[in-house]
């Protein structure tokens, strides 16, 4: 948790911002998502891809039903050929975080000390510029998946965790065998990047600027020929583990963070976040 200075005051209490950093592939929309229903809070997107339209797959972006549920903000915000800077996300996120402290004043005490803006998102850059000034889901197939869910009624749910396996061995470990949908879920991913990648290669060109980020990068290699399928998701699975590690080094320089040991989806990981979060307010 991290003080807001140059924001304005509210009952002489210091507003406050919640940040959910750590690893790709951590939990930490789940995480953010938690802490938001119990404190009506706001998620701010600190994700450099997820800011741009169209780039679903790869950025594991809240779904619709989230978003709906959970006010979110600078999510499919820029156009897919510009460029957005760590200055200007700063620049951005401050307006935003001043506007959420701001609405709390229409409020009553009771209701503020249940409102809180919550920075969440992995790239590491972005949350730094932004700390410093104040002080990647895609439509899903209903063929595939009914084609999935017949693999799996015929050949045993094992059968289909294999398949997972051989297209992305991280998920598989982090997925149990028997949770057919979210197996289902992740072999999906694993499918439809490629799909969207050239849908967006061919609209955009190469210029798109996410298009050089982690998973989209790999399927660029291989819609160009320059690998083969298998090759281009061994590429993008190592790709994804460098960057988790490099993103943990990152994150520990961070002063006053209280990590959690365990993924963001997990029940009790949330409960201790949200025990966290209200030590603190």
């Amino acid at each position: 948790m991290s003080k807001l200075p140059n924001l304005p005051n509210l009952n002489d209490r210091e507003p406050l911002v919640a940040v959910v950093l750590g690893p790709t592939a951590s939990g930490k929309t789940a995480l953010a998502l938690a802490i938001a229903r119990r404190f009506r809070g706001e998620i701010v997107n600190c994700d450099s891809v997820a800011m741009y339209r169209e780039f679903e797959i790869g950025t594991a972006k809240p779904s619709a039903a989230e978003r709906v549920e959970v006010r979110h903000h600078l999510l499919d915000c820029v156009d897919p050929l510009a460029d957005v800077s760590a200055g200007e996300y700063a620049r951005q996120a401050r307006q935003v975080l001043r506007e959420i402290v701001l609405r709390e004043t229409a409020l009553s005490e009771s209701e503020q000390r249940r409102h809180l803006p919550i920075v969440s998102g992995g790239t590491g850059l972005y949350l730094r510029a932004l700390l410093e000034g104040l002080f990647p889901g895609p439509q899903r197939s209903e063929d595939l998946r009914n084609k999935l869910r017949g693999r799996a009624e015929k050949h045993g749910t094992e059968h289909l965790h294999r398949i997972l396996r051989r297209l992305d061995a991280s998920a598989a470990d982090r997925i149990h065998t028997n949770d057919v949908p979210k197996v289902i879920r992740a072999i999906e991913v694993c499918l439809e990047l490629i799909a969207e990648t050239e849908r967006l290669l061919a609209k955009y060109g190469e210029q798109a600027r996410p298009l050089a980020s982690l998973g989209y990068k790999e399927a660029v290699q291989f819609l160009r020929g320059e690998m083969d399928r298998e090759s281009a998701l061994i590429a993008a699975q190592q790709a994804h583990r460098n960057y988790a590690k490099r993103q943990i080094t990152w994150f520990r320089r961070e002063p006053d963070v209280h990590w959690l040991a365990g993924f963001g989806d997990d029940p009790a990981i949330q409960a201790e976040g949200i025990a966290t979060v209200e030590q603190q307010i």
